[in-house]
């Protein structure tokens, strides 16, 4: 599973007998006590054990199963046949993952998926959106769909990485911004407290457990930013100084 699987397992590894967890990021079985860090490409077989490259994990049948492999979006209030759209796994003709790339009145706030910043990248969605509405921006029907088939090409088979931008949303939200039509200061305002989110993040990152099922002190540490002078500094809880 993704992001929700392991929150998930966090959640189970005070409860579950056994607790597997099948993620990326792994090549070899990964065990602590009664939870197991199983490689993607293990099975499960028929008595309930996991087997990964003809060695079967330890520890008792798995006798539920939660899939947590992402989602598939639906628009029911929307004709998306008539509108001409491809709604799955992903969503296309999709300019920057935002503005219909035909139709260029309908946009979606929110497409993108493995985002480190949600609120940072959705904000500078909709300054691109409004921007273009107001007449600001100006692009062609083609250069729209080139857009989208160049980003068709990038992910090959995986089209349902069209709107997985990871750790290239950083410099998305920059490309957003300026191509809103913020220059000179706003611009570079901009610029430094993303670059500030960024550093916050990272650090977030840093402190997370390596293991699915690890402590999540690392939710309860406080940041405060200075972003005028561009600075921060963190308050770790008081069970960070005994891990």
């Amino acid at each position: 599973g993704r992001s929700s699987g392991v929150d998930i397992a966090r959640e189970l590894r005070c409860t579950a007998a056994s607790l597997y967890v099948l993620a990326k990021g792994g090549s070899q079985i990964f065990r602590e006590g009664h939870c197991a860090y199983v490689p993607l490409g293990a099975a499960l077989r028929a008595d309930g054990h996991l087997e990964f490259e003809g060695v079967v994990v330890d520890g008792a049948a798995a006798d539920v199963v939660i899939l947590a492999t992402g989602y598939q979006y639906e628009f029911p209030f929307l004709d998306t046949e008539a509108l001409g759209m491809e709604v799955e796994r992903y969503v296309t003709p999709m300019y920057l993952h935002c503005l219909h790339a035909s139709l260029p009145t309908l946009a979606f706030i929110g497409l993108p998926q493995s985002v480190p910043c949600p609120i940072t990248a959705f904000e500078a969605q909709a300054r691109y959106i409004a921007a273009y509405w107001a007449g600001r921006v100006q692009t062609s029907e083609q250069e729209r769909h080139e857009w989208v088939e160049a980003r068709k090409a990038q992910v090959g088979e995986r089209l349902q990485d069209m709107h997985i931008t990871g750790d290239s949303t950083w410099s998305y939200i920059v490309d957003l911004i300026r191509l809103s039509g913020v220059q000179g200061e706003d611009l570079e305002r901009m610029e430094n407290r993303i670059s500030v989110v960024q550093q916050i993040y990272r650090d977030r990152v840093s402190k997370q457990s390596k293991i699915p099922w690890g402590d999540d002190w690392y939710r309860r540490c406080s940041y405060s930013v200075d972003w005028d002078q561009g600075r921060w500094w963190v308050e770790e809880p008081a069970e960070a100084a005994r891990l």
